[in-house]
Protein backbone atom coordinates (compact mmCIF):
# COMPACT_ATOMS: atom_id res chain seq x y z
CA UNK A 1 0.00 0.00 0.00
CA UNK A 2 0.95 3.36 -0.66
CA UNK A 3 2.40 5.57 1.97
CA UNK A 4 -0.34 7.83 2.84
CA UNK A 5 0.28 11.92 3.74
CA UNK A 6 0.05 11.16 6.86
CA UNK A 7 2.75 8.85 7.09
CA UNK A 8 4.56 10.88 5.17
CA UNK A 9 4.14 13.64 8.21
CA UNK A 10 5.04 11.25 10.81
CA UNK A 11 8.13 9.88 9.36
CA UNK A 12 8.92 13.59 8.98
CA UNK A 13 7.77 14.29 12.72
CA UNK A 14 10.12 11.29 14.13
CA UNK A 15 10.67 11.78 17.49
CA UNK A 16 9.54 15.20 17.48
CA UNK A 17 6.16 13.40 17.92
CA UNK A 18 6.45 12.81 21.47
CA UNK A 19 7.23 16.51 22.33
CA UNK A 20 3.59 18.02 21.56
CA UNK A 21 3.34 17.95 17.91
CA UNK A 22 -0.34 17.27 16.70
CA UNK A 23 -2.02 15.83 13.75
CA UNK A 24 -5.23 16.31 12.83
CA UNK A 25 -7.24 15.62 9.65
CA UNK A 26 -10.13 17.67 8.58
CA UNK A 27 -12.13 17.10 5.71
CA UNK A 28 -9.86 18.66 3.36
CA UNK A 29 -6.58 19.86 5.31
CA UNK A 30 -4.28 17.65 7.64
CA UNK A 31 -3.06 20.01 10.58
CA UNK A 32 0.39 19.94 11.80
CA UNK A 33 0.79 22.02 14.89
CA UNK A 34 4.00 22.07 16.94
CA UNK A 35 3.73 22.35 21.07
CA UNK A 36 2.41 25.46 22.56
CA UNK A 37 1.46 26.71 19.42
CA UNK A 38 0.26 29.85 19.51
CA UNK A 39 -1.21 31.31 15.85
CA UNK A 40 -0.86 34.88 14.54
CA UNK A 41 -4.06 36.08 12.99
CA UNK A 42 -2.63 37.26 10.37
CA UNK A 43 0.62 37.84 7.98
CA UNK A 44 2.34 36.71 5.29
CA UNK A 45 2.09 32.70 4.68
CA UNK A 46 3.84 30.26 2.46
CA UNK A 47 2.00 27.79 -0.04
CA UNK A 48 3.79 24.89 -1.90
CA UNK A 49 1.88 23.80 -4.96
CA UNK A 50 1.69 20.48 -6.12
CA UNK A 51 0.02 17.86 -8.65
CA UNK A 52 -1.26 14.93 -7.63
CA UNK A 53 1.77 13.23 -8.78
CA UNK A 54 4.16 15.57 -7.21
CA UNK A 55 2.30 15.76 -3.94
CA UNK A 56 4.06 12.73 -2.32
CA UNK A 57 7.65 13.73 -2.69
CA UNK A 58 7.01 17.64 -2.07
CA UNK A 59 5.53 16.38 1.34
CA UNK A 60 8.59 14.48 2.17
CA UNK A 61 10.49 16.87 1.00
CA UNK A 62 9.01 19.83 2.60
CA UNK A 63 8.03 18.26 5.89
CA UNK A 64 11.21 18.10 7.34
CA UNK A 65 12.22 22.09 6.66
CA UNK A 66 8.63 23.02 8.76
CA UNK A 67 9.35 20.55 11.42
CA UNK A 68 12.81 21.35 11.85
CA UNK A 69 11.87 24.59 12.30
CA UNK A 70 9.30 24.35 14.55
CA UNK A 71 6.87 26.02 11.84
CA UNK A 72 3.15 24.69 11.77
CA UNK A 73 2.00 24.07 8.40
CA UNK A 74 -1.04 22.35 7.13
CA UNK A 75 -1.26 19.53 3.57
CA UNK A 76 -3.96 18.42 1.31
CA UNK A 77 -5.65 15.43 3.40
CA UNK A 78 -5.73 12.73 1.25
CA UNK A 79 -5.07 12.62 -2.97
CA UNK A 80 -8.52 12.45 -3.83
CA UNK A 81 -8.25 16.50 -2.27
CA UNK A 82 -4.87 17.35 -4.19
CA UNK A 83 -6.77 16.19 -7.46
CA UNK A 84 -9.62 18.21 -6.24
CA UNK A 85 -7.64 21.19 -5.51
CA UNK A 86 -5.70 21.54 -9.15
CA UNK A 87 -8.21 20.10 -11.01
CA UNK A 88 -9.75 22.29 -14.57
CA UNK A 89 -12.78 23.20 -12.58
CA UNK A 90 -11.33 24.15 -9.31
CA UNK A 91 -11.18 28.06 -8.02
CA UNK A 92 -8.45 30.09 -9.63
CA UNK A 93 -7.39 31.90 -6.84
CA UNK A 94 -7.13 28.81 -4.40
CA UNK A 95 -5.66 26.17 -7.06
CA UNK A 96 -2.54 24.27 -6.57
CA UNK A 97 -2.32 25.28 -2.65
CA UNK A 98 -1.27 21.65 -1.60
CA UNK A 99 0.79 23.15 1.72
CA UNK A 100 0.10 26.20 3.11
CA UNK A 101 3.27 27.01 5.98
CA UNK A 102 2.41 29.56 9.03
CA UNK A 103 5.98 31.18 9.94
CA UNK A 104 6.27 32.61 12.97
CA UNK A 105 7.38 36.28 11.36
CA UNK A 106 9.10 37.33 8.32
CA UNK A 107 12.60 36.58 9.56
CA UNK A 108 11.21 33.00 9.31
CA UNK A 109 9.16 33.31 6.56
CA UNK A 110 12.78 34.29 4.45
CA UNK A 111 14.50 31.34 5.98
CA UNK A 112 11.85 28.81 5.19
CA UNK A 113 11.29 29.90 1.67
CA UNK A 114 14.63 29.76 0.56
CA UNK A 115 15.17 26.15 1.97
CA UNK A 116 11.69 25.06 0.67
CA UNK A 117 13.16 26.06 -2.57
CA UNK A 118 15.99 24.27 -2.70
CA UNK A 119 14.06 21.20 -1.08
CA UNK A 120 11.61 21.34 -3.99
CA UNK A 121 13.69 22.63 -6.50
CA UNK A 122 13.51 19.28 -9.10
CA UNK A 123 9.35 18.99 -8.67
CA UNK A 124 6.64 20.56 -10.28
CA UNK A 125 3.21 22.28 -9.86
CA UNK A 126 0.86 24.57 -11.11
CA UNK A 127 1.34 28.68 -10.86
CA UNK A 128 -1.04 30.09 -7.51
CA UNK A 129 -2.37 32.80 -9.24
CA UNK A 130 -3.34 34.56 -5.95
CA UNK A 131 -0.13 34.03 -4.77
CA UNK A 132 3.19 35.38 -5.77
CA UNK A 133 5.72 32.79 -6.60
CA UNK A 134 9.21 33.27 -4.27
CA UNK A 135 11.41 32.77 -7.54
CA UNK A 136 10.92 31.90 -11.22
CA UNK A 137 9.45 28.12 -11.87
CA UNK A 138 9.77 27.64 -7.81
CA UNK A 139 6.93 25.70 -6.16
CA UNK A 140 7.15 28.15 -3.07
CA UNK A 141 4.65 31.14 -3.64
CA UNK A 142 3.45 33.87 -0.82
CA UNK A 143 0.69 36.04 -0.10
CA UNK A 144 -0.40 38.09 3.20
CA UNK A 145 -3.52 37.00 4.72
CA UNK A 146 -5.44 35.40 7.63
CA UNK A 147 -3.77 32.23 9.84
CA UNK A 148 -6.83 31.99 11.77
CA UNK A 149 -10.24 30.28 10.68
CA UNK A 150 -12.95 33.38 9.67
CA UNK A 151 -14.88 34.23 12.47
CA UNK A 152 -16.72 36.99 10.65
CA UNK A 153 -20.39 36.64 9.57
CA UNK A 154 -20.99 38.77 6.46
CA UNK A 155 -24.25 40.88 5.79
CA UNK A 156 -25.10 37.84 3.75
CA UNK A 157 -24.58 35.43 7.09
CA UNK A 158 -21.71 33.84 6.00
CA UNK A 159 -18.34 33.36 7.88
CA UNK A 160 -15.29 35.38 5.85
CA UNK A 161 -11.84 36.07 6.25
CA UNK A 162 -11.43 39.93 7.42
CA UNK A 163 -7.66 41.39 7.92
CA UNK A 164 -6.57 44.56 10.62
CA UNK A 165 -5.25 47.27 9.11
CA UNK A 166 -2.83 49.33 11.41
CA UNK A 167 -6.10 52.40 11.74
CA UNK A 168 -8.04 49.18 12.86
CA UNK A 169 -10.51 48.98 10.84
CA UNK A 170 -11.10 45.67 9.00
CA UNK A 171 -11.26 44.89 5.47
CA UNK A 172 -12.22 41.25 3.65
CA UNK A 173 -9.23 39.06 3.45
CA UNK A 174 -10.09 39.15 -0.62
CA UNK A 175 -8.54 35.83 -2.42
CA UNK A 176 -7.72 36.97 -6.14
CA UNK A 177 -7.18 35.03 -9.36
CA UNK A 178 -3.58 37.91 -9.17
CA UNK A 179 -1.47 38.77 -6.25
CA UNK A 180 -3.11 41.28 -4.39
CA UNK A 181 -2.21 42.31 -0.85
CA UNK A 182 -3.80 45.03 1.26
CA UNK A 183 -1.52 48.46 0.26
CA UNK A 184 -0.11 48.80 4.05
CA UNK A 185 1.17 45.20 3.91
CA UNK A 186 4.75 45.37 3.02
CA UNK A 187 5.87 42.35 0.98
CA UNK A 188 8.79 40.23 2.58
CA UNK A 189 11.16 39.79 -0.42
CA UNK A 190 12.29 42.03 -3.21
CA UNK A 191 9.88 42.50 -6.53
CA UNK A 192 10.00 40.55 -9.05
CA UNK A 193 12.68 41.90 -11.63
CA UNK A 194 10.59 43.88 -14.40
CA UNK A 195 10.22 42.43 -17.95
CA UNK A 196 12.68 44.01 -20.29
CA UNK A 197 11.19 46.59 -22.24
CA UNK A 198 8.95 45.76 -24.75
CA UNK A 199 4.71 45.76 -24.82
CA UNK A 200 3.89 48.92 -23.16
CA UNK A 201 1.47 49.00 -20.67
CA UNK A 202 -2.02 48.75 -22.18
CA UNK A 203 -1.07 47.79 -25.35
CA UNK A 204 -2.71 44.69 -27.37
CA UNK A 205 -1.50 41.31 -26.45
CA UNK A 206 -0.30 40.01 -29.24
CA UNK A 207 0.57 35.56 -29.58
CA UNK A 208 2.83 34.06 -31.39
CA UNK A 209 3.88 36.96 -33.37
CA UNK A 210 0.01 36.95 -35.26
CA UNK A 211 -2.91 37.17 -32.65
CA UNK A 212 -4.06 40.35 -31.72
CA UNK A 213 -5.82 39.29 -28.75
CA UNK A 214 -9.67 41.22 -28.44
CA UNK A 215 -11.16 40.11 -25.27
CA UNK A 216 -11.16 37.23 -22.94
CA UNK A 217 -14.26 35.10 -23.67
CA UNK A 218 -14.20 33.57 -20.06
CA UNK A 219 -11.15 32.46 -17.49
CA UNK A 220 -10.97 29.19 -15.56
CA UNK A 221 -8.30 27.22 -14.07
CA UNK A 222 -7.78 25.09 -16.90
CA UNK A 223 -6.92 28.93 -18.78
CA UNK A 224 -8.10 31.79 -20.63
CA UNK A 225 -10.39 31.51 -23.77
CA UNK A 226 -10.12 34.69 -25.83
CA UNK A 227 -11.45 36.37 -29.33
CA UNK A 228 -8.01 37.62 -31.21
CA UNK A 229 -8.11 38.69 -34.89
CA UNK A 230 -4.93 36.94 -37.17
CA UNK A 231 -2.78 39.70 -38.59
CA UNK A 232 -2.45 37.33 -41.62
CA UNK A 233 -5.74 36.56 -42.48
CA UNK A 234 -7.25 39.46 -41.28
CA UNK A 235 -10.31 37.03 -39.75
CA UNK A 236 -11.30 36.51 -36.29
CA UNK A 237 -10.32 33.28 -34.25
CA UNK A 238 -11.27 31.65 -31.07
CA UNK A 239 -7.77 30.77 -29.03
CA UNK A 240 -7.96 28.63 -25.92
CA UNK A 241 -5.25 28.22 -23.30
CA UNK A 242 -3.99 25.40 -21.39
CA UNK A 243 -2.01 26.67 -18.13
CA UNK A 244 0.87 23.85 -17.17
CA UNK A 245 0.28 21.11 -14.35
CA UNK A 246 -3.66 22.09 -14.53
CA UNK A 247 -5.73 18.68 -13.93
CA UNK A 248 -2.91 16.59 -13.96
CA UNK A 249 -3.40 13.03 -13.66
CA UNK A 250 -0.67 10.35 -11.76
CA UNK A 251 0.27 9.45 -15.52
CA UNK A 252 1.96 12.87 -15.51
CA UNK A 253 -1.30 14.17 -18.39
CA UNK A 254 -2.37 17.98 -17.85
CA UNK A 255 -4.57 20.37 -19.26
CA UNK A 256 -1.98 21.17 -21.72
CA UNK A 257 -2.27 17.66 -23.47
CA UNK A 258 -5.86 17.58 -23.19
CA UNK A 259 -6.33 20.61 -25.28
CA UNK A 260 -3.43 18.87 -28.24
CA UNK A 261 -5.58 16.10 -27.80
CA UNK A 262 -8.97 18.53 -28.61
CA UNK A 263 -6.99 19.48 -31.71
CA UNK A 264 -6.90 16.32 -32.84
CA UNK A 265 -10.07 15.17 -32.70
CA UNK A 266 -11.03 18.45 -34.30
CA UNK A 267 -8.82 18.06 -37.10
CA UNK A 268 -10.62 15.01 -37.60
CA UNK A 269 -14.48 15.80 -37.21
CA UNK A 270 -14.00 19.22 -38.51
CA UNK A 271 -14.13 18.08 -42.40
CA UNK A 272 -17.06 16.57 -41.73
CA UNK A 273 -18.79 19.80 -40.90
CA UNK A 274 -19.15 18.63 -36.94
CA UNK A 275 -16.94 21.31 -35.25
CA UNK A 276 -15.00 24.31 -35.80
CA UNK A 277 -11.50 23.98 -37.83
CA UNK A 278 -8.13 24.41 -36.34
CA UNK A 279 -6.39 26.78 -37.17
CA UNK A 280 -3.15 25.81 -34.81
CA UNK A 281 -1.40 24.83 -31.74
CA UNK A 282 1.23 26.87 -29.97
CA UNK A 283 3.54 26.78 -26.77
CA UNK A 284 4.45 30.33 -25.26
CA UNK A 285 5.58 30.61 -21.93
CA UNK A 286 5.25 26.95 -20.90
CA UNK A 287 1.23 27.51 -21.54
CA UNK A 288 -0.65 25.61 -25.12
CA UNK A 289 -3.01 27.58 -27.02
CA UNK A 290 -5.22 26.09 -29.33
CA UNK A 291 -6.54 28.48 -32.29
CA UNK A 292 -10.16 27.84 -33.93
CA UNK A 293 -12.32 28.85 -36.27
CA UNK A 294 -14.51 31.43 -34.38
CA UNK A 295 -18.06 30.44 -34.82
CA UNK A 296 -20.37 33.42 -34.63
CA UNK A 297 -23.03 32.60 -32.64
CA UNK A 298 -24.23 31.86 -28.48
CA UNK A 299 -24.33 29.01 -26.93
CA UNK A 300 -27.56 26.83 -26.90
CA UNK A 301 -27.78 27.24 -23.46
CA UNK A 302 -27.81 31.40 -23.59
CA UNK A 303 -29.42 30.84 -27.45
CA UNK A 304 -32.54 28.72 -25.04
CA UNK A 305 -32.95 31.04 -21.80
CA UNK A 306 -33.25 34.09 -24.52
CA UNK A 307 -35.76 32.66 -26.34
CA UNK A 308 -37.89 31.46 -23.21
CA UNK A 309 -37.64 35.22 -22.35
CA UNK A 310 -38.38 36.69 -25.61
CA UNK A 311 -41.45 35.15 -25.84
CA UNK A 312 -43.78 36.12 -22.97
CA UNK A 313 -45.51 32.53 -23.41
CA UNK A 314 -42.04 31.04 -22.97
CA UNK A 315 -42.39 28.84 -25.87
CA UNK A 316 -39.65 27.68 -28.64
CA UNK A 317 -41.59 27.03 -31.99
CA UNK A 318 -42.30 23.75 -32.80
CA UNK A 319 -40.59 24.06 -36.19
CA UNK A 320 -37.59 25.64 -34.76
CA UNK A 321 -37.50 22.64 -32.09
CA UNK A 322 -37.95 19.75 -34.31
CA UNK A 323 -34.75 21.91 -37.14
CA UNK A 324 -32.64 21.29 -34.04
CA UNK A 325 -33.39 18.05 -33.07
CA UNK A 326 -32.57 16.53 -36.48
CA UNK A 327 -28.99 18.36 -36.82
CA UNK A 328 -27.75 17.96 -33.39
CA UNK A 329 -29.01 14.10 -34.22
CA UNK A 330 -26.93 14.49 -37.47
CA UNK A 331 -24.22 15.81 -36.03
CA UNK A 332 -23.85 12.91 -33.09
CA UNK A 333 -24.41 10.44 -35.66
CA UNK A 334 -21.54 11.44 -38.38
CA UNK A 335 -19.73 11.42 -34.87
CA UNK A 336 -20.72 8.02 -34.00
CA UNK A 337 -19.71 7.11 -37.77
CA UNK A 338 -16.50 8.41 -37.32
CA UNK A 339 -15.65 5.99 -34.60
CA UNK A 340 -15.89 8.95 -31.38
CA UNK A 341 -18.06 8.89 -28.60
CA UNK A 342 -18.46 12.51 -27.39
CA UNK A 343 -19.67 11.69 -23.59
CA UNK A 344 -19.72 15.51 -22.87
CA UNK A 345 -22.68 16.62 -24.94
CA UNK A 346 -24.91 19.59 -23.36
CA UNK A 347 -26.10 22.72 -24.31
CA UNK A 348 -22.66 24.56 -23.10
CA UNK A 349 -21.08 22.28 -25.97
CA UNK A 350 -22.88 23.81 -28.52
CA UNK A 351 -22.94 26.85 -30.38
CA UNK A 352 -26.18 28.26 -32.44
CA UNK A 353 -24.32 29.51 -35.91
CA UNK A 354 -26.79 31.92 -37.78
CA UNK A 355 -29.71 29.92 -38.92
CA UNK A 356 -30.16 28.07 -35.63
CA UNK A 357 -27.86 25.61 -37.21
CA UNK A 358 -25.83 23.54 -34.01
CA UNK A 359 -22.19 23.13 -34.33
CA UNK A 360 -20.56 21.24 -31.68
CA UNK A 361 -17.40 22.42 -29.33
CA UNK A 362 -14.95 21.51 -26.69
CA UNK A 363 -14.25 17.99 -27.37
CA UNK A 364 -11.37 17.16 -24.90
CA UNK A 365 -13.87 14.42 -23.58
CA UNK A 366 -14.52 12.69 -26.85
CA UNK A 367 -12.74 8.83 -27.32
CA UNK A 368 -12.67 6.86 -29.67
CA UNK A 369 -14.78 3.77 -29.30
CA UNK A 370 -13.54 0.99 -27.27
CA UNK A 371 -10.46 3.18 -25.62
CA UNK A 372 -10.35 3.43 -22.15
CA UNK A 373 -10.77 6.64 -20.34
CA UNK A 374 -11.65 8.29 -16.99
CA UNK A 375 -15.40 9.01 -16.47
CA UNK A 376 -15.85 12.31 -17.65
CA UNK A 377 -19.20 14.28 -18.20
CA UNK A 378 -21.48 16.66 -17.00
CA UNK A 379 -24.40 16.15 -14.16
CA UNK A 380 -27.82 16.73 -15.74
CA UNK A 381 -26.77 15.64 -18.93
CA UNK A 382 -24.64 12.59 -18.81
CA UNK A 383 -26.54 9.22 -17.99
CA UNK A 384 -25.95 8.41 -14.98
CA UNK A 385 -25.39 5.15 -15.22
CA UNK A 386 -22.45 5.93 -16.60
CA UNK A 387 -20.57 9.11 -14.39
CA UNK A 388 -21.68 7.18 -11.16
CA UNK A 389 -20.03 4.75 -12.39
CA UNK A 390 -16.70 2.96 -11.35
CA UNK A 391 -13.74 5.51 -12.78
CA UNK A 392 -11.22 2.02 -12.68
CA UNK A 393 -11.88 -1.22 -14.62
CA UNK A 394 -11.06 -4.19 -12.32
CA UNK A 395 -7.50 -3.94 -13.42
CA UNK A 396 -6.90 -0.68 -12.20
CA UNK A 397 -6.34 1.15 -15.01
CA UNK A 398 -9.56 3.44 -16.52
CA UNK A 399 -12.99 1.31 -17.63
CA UNK A 400 -13.83 1.36 -21.57
CA UNK A 401 -15.22 3.96 -22.67
CA UNK A 402 -19.08 4.18 -23.05
CA UNK A 403 -20.93 3.10 -26.20
CA UNK A 404 -23.10 5.56 -28.48
CA UNK A 405 -26.00 5.19 -25.79
CA UNK A 406 -24.24 7.60 -23.59
CA UNK A 407 -24.57 10.30 -25.91
CA UNK A 408 -28.00 9.41 -26.91
CA UNK A 409 -28.81 10.07 -23.14
CA UNK A 410 -27.19 13.29 -23.50
CA UNK A 411 -29.47 14.51 -26.59
CA UNK A 412 -32.20 13.52 -25.27
CA UNK A 413 -31.70 15.81 -22.22
CA UNK A 414 -30.73 18.74 -24.09
CA UNK A 415 -33.63 18.57 -26.32
CA UNK A 416 -35.40 18.64 -23.28
CA UNK A 417 -33.55 21.72 -21.52
CA UNK A 418 -34.06 23.64 -25.36
CA UNK A 419 -37.39 23.14 -25.03
CA UNK A 420 -38.38 24.08 -21.63
CA UNK A 421 -35.73 25.78 -20.27
CA UNK A 422 -35.69 22.51 -17.79
CA UNK A 423 -31.92 21.37 -16.51
CA UNK A 424 -32.67 17.67 -15.99
CA UNK A 425 -30.49 17.05 -12.95
CA UNK A 426 -31.63 14.00 -11.11
CA UNK A 427 -31.44 13.96 -7.54
CA UNK A 428 -31.04 11.08 -5.18
CA UNK A 429 -34.04 8.77 -5.75
CA UNK A 430 -35.78 7.16 -2.39
CA UNK A 431 -35.90 3.53 -3.01
CA UNK A 432 -36.79 1.61 -5.29
CA UNK A 433 -34.65 3.82 -6.75
CA UNK A 434 -36.18 4.33 -10.84
CA UNK A 435 -33.82 4.00 -14.02
CA UNK A 436 -32.95 7.74 -15.20
CA UNK A 437 -35.23 7.23 -18.54
CA UNK A 438 -37.94 6.63 -16.50
CA UNK A 439 -37.35 9.85 -14.32
CA UNK A 440 -36.71 11.70 -17.41
CA UNK A 441 -40.28 10.48 -18.74
CA UNK A 442 -41.47 12.05 -15.26
CA UNK A 443 -40.52 15.42 -16.15
CA UNK A 444 -41.67 15.18 -19.60
CA UNK A 445 -44.75 14.13 -18.57
CA UNK A 446 -45.10 17.17 -16.38
CA UNK A 447 -43.29 19.84 -18.28
CA UNK A 448 -44.82 18.69 -21.84
CA UNK A 449 -48.53 20.22 -21.07
CA UNK A 450 -47.31 23.77 -21.18
CA UNK A 451 -44.41 23.40 -24.15
CA UNK A 452 -45.93 22.24 -27.81
CA UNK A 453 -42.26 22.10 -28.85
CA UNK A 454 -41.54 19.49 -26.09
CA UNK A 455 -44.73 17.26 -26.66
CA UNK A 456 -43.83 17.52 -30.31
CA UNK A 457 -40.60 16.04 -29.57
CA UNK A 458 -41.16 13.97 -26.69
CA UNK A 459 -41.64 10.61 -28.14
CA UNK A 460 -37.77 11.40 -29.23
CA UNK A 461 -36.49 12.39 -26.26
CA UNK A 462 -38.06 9.75 -24.29
CA UNK A 463 -36.26 7.18 -27.10
CA UNK A 464 -33.14 8.48 -26.51
CA UNK A 465 -33.03 8.46 -22.91
CA UNK A 466 -34.89 5.46 -22.05
CA UNK A 467 -31.93 2.52 -22.40
CA UNK A 468 -29.20 4.58 -20.95
CA UNK A 469 -25.88 4.76 -21.70
CA UNK A 470 -25.87 0.83 -22.68
CA UNK A 471 -27.82 1.05 -25.53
Amino acid sequence: MPETYQDLVGRALGEASATGWTLRDGETWCMVTPPCHAPRQQGWKLHLSATPASAPEVLRCAAPVLVAHACAFKCAVSPRVTAELTSVRAPRAQSGKFLTAYPLDDDQLRVLAEELHTATRSLVGPAILSDRRYRPDSLVHYRYGCFARPRELNDEGIYESRLRAPDGTFVTDERNPWFSPPPWARPPFAPPVPAPPGRRRGAPVVLAGRYVVREAVRHSNRGGVYRARDRRTGEDVLIKEARPHVGATSDGKDARHWLRYEADVLSLLAPLGITPAVGEVFESGGHVFLVEDLIDGESLQRWTTERLARHPEGLVPVPVAWGLARELTRLVGLAHAAGFVLRDLKPGNIVMAPGDRPVLVDMECAVRAGERAHVVGTHGFTAPEYLEGPDRAEEGGPPPAPGPGVDCYSLGATLLYATTGVVPLLAEDSPPRRAAGDRIAALVGTAAPAAPALRALAPLVLGLTADGPGR
